[in-house]
């Protein structure tokens, strides 16, 4: 990589607190709200129903918690970056396939006492400590707490919103929502455009965010950038989370270089 040092790491913490929090209440009402029909729904994850989505939230947390609070190290990845995504949807599958004799008001349990207890471990770190792991924003070494946190609240939220889509309800779409979200996952946008030189401006709509690079950096303002992208915050996020079927759309201007670069960032690992 270019940078000695990712900017992320000597920024201003990000505080998703309040809305982890809310975020789990809102899953659990709306698990609990479902039929057996809803939970065998297909979702936009490849090959995953809803009670499949549920149980791979599950196996989140009680990663982390086993990690996290307890210092387990067993399971944790620990290889390189180019091989962390074909672990992670091994494992994946596996525990989500292991559950299949979990019934559905089990998992809404689970996920209530797991929620709990993660909130007291996020709640007692440092947030600025570099002792977490992001990697599609750190790729080569440790990143601050706050972020891994986030990390951390993004992932719930695409996964509650894939939810919502296979049983009709509305996504968490709002400003606490996406906006917090994109807080986040804008991070991913050093990663992406790490080894291109020139200077990029990236806005979304609903909710309003605009972020000016130069040869991979932020800065607080720019004139005439050399690739510009208007895009809704909700397309910004299918295609940060790798949707099927997502992509940025034409309202791209400038260095062909640049909007390539775009295109191909994300913020997800798996």
């Amino acid at each position: 990589m270019a940078f000695m040092r990712w900017q992320v790491l000597d920024a201003d913490p990000v505080d998703v607190f309040d809305v982890l929090r809310t975020e789990r209440d809102e899953l659990i009402q709306l698990l609990a709200s479902l039929g057996p029909a809803a939970w065998s729904a297909d979702t936009d994850c490849p090959g995953w129903q809803v009670r499949d989505i549920a149980a791979h939230l599950l196996h989140d947390d009680l990663r982390l918690l086993a990690h996290l609070r307890d210092g387990h190290r067993g399971g944790w990845f620990e290889g390189p970056v180019a091989e962390l995504g074909p672990w992670l949807h091994a494992r994946n599958q596996a525990f989500v396939s292991g559950t299949s004799d979990l019934s559905s008001a089990l998992l809404v349990e689970l996920l209530a006492w797991t929620g709990a207890r993660l909130d007291a471990v996020y709640a007692s770190r440092d947030p600025r400590a570099l002792d977490d792991g992001v990697a599609w924003a750190v790729p080569d070494g440790p990143a601050p707490n706050w972020l891994g946190t986030g990390r951390e609240y993004t992932e719930r939220f695409a996964h509650q919103n894939q939810i919502r889509r296979a049983v009709g309800v509305a996504e968490l779409g709002a400003e606490q929502w996406l906006g917090r979200a994109l807080d986040i996952w804008h991070w991913c946008l050093p990663v992406a455009l790490c080894d291109r030189v020139g200077s990029v401006m990236v806005s979304t709509t609903e909710p309003e965010r605009t972020w000016r690079l130069v040869d991979g950096r932020f800065v607080d303002s720019l004139d005439a950038p050399d690739a510009t992208l208007t895009v809704s915050a909700r397309v910004l996020a299918a295609v940060w989370t790798d949707a099927p079927g997502a992509a940025l759309g034409e309202d791209s201007h400038g260095d062909p270089a640049l909007l390539e670069a775009l295109a191909l960032a994300r913020a997800i690992i798996v």
